[in-house]
């Protein structure tokens, strides 16, 4: 397996005091992957799957709705369609839905439980 290519994004918090850095708290990328190895939401070798993670502190704060848009908003201008695995239980999955993606297969993830493989049209 390997990356053609790969858009990420990152949301950062201020720091809380001058002298320290800024903490990344969540990130998003798109990676287009093609080759022998396939991931298990894998569509075709034009659609790329997305990943995004948010620090647990940070849920349900609004990051990871920004860490999307704005990872979803670069990926337009390349692609027509992103494809996402996550697993059936993970409260991230509303998330999707709210912003247009649709389950379009299950599967048995890494750990024995299911996933939901998601996509969304943008153009």
């Amino acid at each position: 397996m390997y990356y053609v290519e790969e858009t990420v994004n990152y949301v950062i918090r201020p720091a809380v005091k001058d002298d320290e850095p800024f903490l990344p708290i969540g990130a998003a990328w798109i990676r287009l992957l093609t080759g022998n190895e396939k991931t298990i939401s894998y569509v075709n070798d034009v659609i790329p799957e997305l990943a995004i993670a948010v620090l647990p502190a940070y849920l349900g704060s609004g990051v990871g709705t920004q860490l999307l848009k704005q990872v979803l908003e670069a990926a337009k201008k390349r692609y027509s369609s992103v494809v996402l695995s996550v697993r059936a239980t993970n409260p991230a999955k509303q998330l999707y839905e709210r912003m247009g993606f649709v389950i379009f297969g299950e599967t048995i993830n890494r750990v024995g439980t299911a996933s939901l493989n998601m996509l969304i049209h943008l153009l």
